[in-house]
Order: structure tokens, then sequence, then C-alpha cells
């Protein structure tokens, strides 16, 4: 979990990912997995897999956000841990986008995938959602909870699931 952590803590700036294991001692998430007979699965940009080959992982690359929502379902019998990442958002977090219509169709569009996933999860899953924050401190915004990253869970159960779900029939 301290990997984990590290991976939420500094995102795309984690450069050399075996170095931080050696560093902090701490041990591969995978191969923890692994060792348990859990296995998992990563989804995410190619460059960012291959960092993880020499792990007990099965490596799925994909290419934007919506490649990533279709690949999930076929991961998800792959092992007990699927983590994928998505993209959508560094266009905003980077600045590299302000306008207020791509600001909000990328949150609807993200929105959406989340939903996608989550409908995609058998019974009794557990989903967590991490996002990260804006680090940026040189904005001076009186409400220092926007740097902070969020992290969302639930279990999918029956009694969560709404009645119009259409996969309930």
């Amino acid at each position: 979990m301290k990997l984990v952590q590290l991976r939420i803590d500094k995102g795309p700036k984690m450069k050399n990912y075996h170095e931080v294991l050696a560093k902090k001692k701490c041990e591969s998430f995978f191969r923890v997995l692994d060792s348990e007979s859990l296995g998992g699965s990563m989804l995410d940009t190619l460059s960012n897999v291959k960092v993880y080959n020499s792990d007990p992982v099965n490596s799925i690359p994909c290419l934007n956000d919506k490649e990533t929502v279709r690949k999930i379902p076929g991961a998800l019998h792959l092992g007990k841990f699927v983590w994928a990442q998505f993209h959508s958002m560094n266009t905003i977090l980077q600045g590299l986008s302000q306008d207020e219509k791509t600001v909000t169709d990328t949150l609807h569009r993200l929105d959406k995938r989340v939903k996608d996933v989550y409908d995609a999860l058998p019974m009794k899953s557990l989903y967590v959602v991490c996002a990260t924050g804006n680090k940026d401190k040189s904005t001076d915004n009186e409400d220092d909870t926007a740097r902070l990253g969020r992290c969302y869970m639930t279990l999918k159960l029956p009694s969560l699931v709404s009645t119009t779900d259409d996969s309930q029939d």
C-alpha cells in the first residue's frame, strides 16, 4: 500500500518505479497479489505499463480513456485487482485547457466512464476511484483543499444497484 500512496502522491513525476521500491524498502503491490495467488491487471498508456514489465501483472496498454473503459471488463477475469488510469483530466489539471465548455465536457465524459466501469463490475466488488489534486501552490485560493486529491469507495451490492439498471435483467 505504500507504493499505491506514493503513486497517488507523485503521479507522473514518479519516474523510476523499481528505484523507488528499493529506496523505500517496500514490495511491489503486484508481487504481493501474486504471492497470495490473487493476480492483478494494469490498464494504462503503453509507456506506463512498460514500467511494470518485470512484475507479475497483466499489463494492458490503452491508447485513451475510451479504450480503457472498453478493456476493463476483460481484465476483471484475469485476477482480483484491476488498476486503470484515465488521462482526460490531465488537460485540465496541467492547465492545458481552461475553457469552461471543455472542462465541463471532460468532466461529463469522465463521470460517464466511471459509471460505465462501475456497471461492468461483478456484484460484491470494491470500487475505488482516486483523483489527484492540483499541487500548484501558486494559486491564491483560500480553500486550500483544492490541492488535495480525493478518494471515493463503494461496494457494488444488489441493494445499491438501481432497479432500472438494465444489467439486472
